[in-house]
């Protein structure tokens, strides 16, 4: 799985590290602004079975993977995460963790 924010430090990061110790799933997050920690690539895109980005609209975060990059037939799910919290934050961990378990075993 690959987690898609903004500058990924605190969504995207957030989600990945709920699945740190998963025999199913390997996360990996990545940002779409100049200076995010890990700058999404094709290659991760690439990598990925499916893709959870954290807003839409019309300047979201599906809108920049549609105009930037080859998303191919992948599978691209908007979680609808506003980008009103810190990494680790509780409220955060409960909201991905409520938005997750609607489309992959927790």
């Amino acid at each position: 799985m690959l987690f898609i924010c903004s500058s990924a430090i605190d969504r995207s990061p957030t989600a990945a590290s709920l699945f740190r110790k998963s025999n199913i799933y390997v996360a990996k997050y990545a940002g779409t602004h100049p200076d995010a920690t890990v700058r999404v690539t094709q290659g991760l895109l690439n990598w990925a079975h499916i893709i959870f980005v954290m807003s839409e609209g019309t300047n979201g975060h599906l809108t920049y993977l549609r105009k930037n990059f080859a998303l191919k037939d992948k599978k691209v799910i908007d979680l609808h995460v506003r980008d009103i919290y810190f990494k680790n934050d509780p409220r955060l961990i409960d909201t991905l963790v409520r938005r997750l378990s609607k489309f992959i075993r927790l």
